[in-house]
C-alpha cells in the first residue's frame, strides 16, 4: 500500500476514534491469560483460506478484568490473509424473548475494504436464509455496506419488507466508537440505539418489526449466542460472494467490551404518531424518510403523521392474501414478485394485482407534497395510477389528460 495512503488512513482513524481507547479497554492482555466467554472457531461456511490454512488466533487479545471483551488488531499480523472467528456457543447462550436487553461498547479503526463483524448473534440452529433464522449482525462492514467504507446493523430488511424496518449505514469503517443498546419490546420488535461512549447523543440505528414472530430460532426454541469475526480468507459461501474482499494490507482493529445481557419487563410497543403531525418539509426530506427516521424513528414526532407513514393497504381479493406491509413494499412490487411471483402467497390478493380502471379523481384532491414527489409523478402514479386518490386533482394531471 502507498505510504501516503497509509498515513492518511491512520490520521483519519485517529480523528474518528480520538482518545476513547482508555475508556473502553484500560489494558489489553493476551487472549486466554484470563477467563473469557469466547472460544476460537475452527471453521465456518462464510470463510476459508484459499491456500488451505486453518483458522487463526494471531492478533486476538482481551481487556483485563472483562471476560466478555474481545479485540483483534490486524496491524500486529504479518500474514493478514485468513479467517478469525470466535463464538460463545459453548459458554454463554440465552433464550430470545420479549424483554431481552443487550448493551455493549465498541471501537474500531482502519476497517475499510475488509469484512469485519466485531459482534453479532445467532441461534444455534442457523440455516439459510439469514433473515428468517434470527441472526442480527450488530456491527458489520464489508463490500455489502457502502462498498466497504461503511458499517451497519444487518437485518436484511429487503427480505422481510415493512415500512417500519430500519437498516441504515450508520458508521464509517475507517474509525469510530460507541455505546450500543438493543432490546425487544412487548410487541416482539427488535430495536437498537447507538450513543456516544458517555451514553449521550443516542439515536435509533436498527428496527426489525415482529422479529420474534418472524425468526425460526425463537419459534423453534433454539438458544442464541454471540459471534465475533473477521473474514479475509479469499473464499467462502454466498456471504463471502456478497460481502467479502481479500485485503492483504488491512490494519483493521476492533474492540468489544462490557457486553451485558438481561431479560427485563419488556417496554411497550411504540404508540401511534399523533394524528396530523406532518411538518410541511417532511415529504421533501427523502433521505431521512428513506432511512426510516420519519415513521416510528427519531423524527416520528415531526413527520410520523404523514400519509406515507400510514399507507392504506389494498383490500384483498375474495380468495387472496394481502399482508398489511405489501402496499409499501414498492421495490419487490415493481419487480413483479407480488403478483404471480415468489411473494404471491403474501401479496397476490392485493387489489393492485387485480387492477380495475381508476375512477375519476375527486375534484381538488392534491396533497401539499404531490408537486415535489417527482419520482412517482414521472412514473405516472399520480395521474390515474395508484396514487390518484392523493394527487389526481393536481393541475399537472389535468393538463396531462387534456393532451391525451
Amino acid at each position: 500500500m502507498n505510504l501516503n495512503i497509509q498515513l492518511k488512513s491512520f490520521f483519519l482513524a485517529s480523528l474518528a476514534v480520538g482518545s476513547s481507547t482508555a475508556s473502553i479497554c484500560n489494558e489489553y492482555v493476551p487472549f486466554g491469560e484470563e477467563t473469557s466467554v469466547w472460544k476460537k472457531l475452527e471453521s465456518s461456511y462464510s470463510c476459508a483460506d484459499s491456500r488451505g490454512y486453518g483458522y487463526k488466533s494471531e492478533g486476538i487479545s482481551q481487556c483485563k478484568g472483562d471476560p466478555t471483551s474481545i479485540s483483534l488488531d490486524m496491524g500486529k499480523i504479518q500474514d493478514k490473509q485468513g479467517c478469525w472467528g470466535y463464538s460463545t456457543q459453548d459458554t454463554w447462550t440465552w433464550d430470545m424473548q420479549k424483554g431481552t436487553d443487550i448493551t455493549f461498547e465498541a471501537e474500531w479503526s482502519g476497517c475499510q475494504k475488509v469484512w469485519p463483524s466485531p459482534l453479532w448473534f445467532t441461534p444455534n440452529n442457523w440455516r439459510f436464509p439469514q433473515w428468517s433464522t434470527g441472526e442480527i449482525d450488530l456491527i458489520e462492514g464489508g463490500l455489502c455496506h457502502g462498498e466497504g467504507e461503511k458499517l451497519t446493523t444487518a437485518i436484511m430488511c429487503a427480505d422481510h419488507p415493512s415500512p417500519q424496518c430500519l437498516e441504515p449505514d450508520w458508521g464509517d469503517a475507517i474509525g469510530g466508537s460507541g455505546y450500543f443498546h438493543g432490546k425487544i419490546d412487548a410487541a416482539g420488535t427488535w430495536t437498537m440505539d447507538k450513543c456516544d461512549l458517555d451514553r449521550t447523543n443516542c439515536h435509533l440505528i436498527s428496527r426489525y418489526p415482529n422479529y420474534l414472530a418472524l425468526n425460526r430460532g425463537t419459534q423453534e426454541g433454539a438458544p442464541f449466542h454471540f459471534m465475533s469475526d473477521l473474514w479475509n480468507g479469499g473464499s467462502g459461501d454466498g456471504g463471502w460472494a456478497n460481502c467479502g474482499i481479500l485485503n492483504k494490507d488491512t490494519n483493521c482493529k476492533y474492540t468489544i467490551t462490557n457486553i451485558k445481557l438481561q431479560v427485563d419487563t419488556p417496554g411497550p410497543a411504540p404508540s401511534p404518531s399523533p394524528s396530523g403531525v406532518c411538518d410541511s418539509w417532511c415529504a421533501g426530506d427523502t433521505k431521512n424518510r428513506n432511512e426510516g427516521r420519519h415513521c416510528g424513528g427519531d423524527m416520528d414526532n415531526l413527520c410520523g403523521g404523514c400519509s406515507y407513514c400510514h399507507p392504506i393497504a389494498p383490500s384483498p381479493s375474495p380468495s387472496g392474501v394481502c399482508d398489511s406491509w405489501c402496499a409499501g413494499d414498492t421495490k419487490n412490487r415493481n419487480e413483479g414478485r407480488h403478483c404471480g411471483g415468489d411473494m404471491d402467497n403474501l401479496c397476490g390478493g392485493c387489489s393492485y394485482c387485480h387492477p380495475i380502471a381508476p375512477s375519476p379523481s375527486p375534484s381538488g384532491v392534491c396533497d401539499s407534497w404531490c408537486a415535489e414527489d417527482t419520482k412517482n409523478r414521472n412514473e405516472g402514479r399520480h395521474c390515474g395510477g395508484d396514487m390518484d386518490n392523493l394527487c389526481g386533482g393536481c393541475s399537472y394531471c389535468h393538463s396531462a389528460r387534456s393532451e391525451l
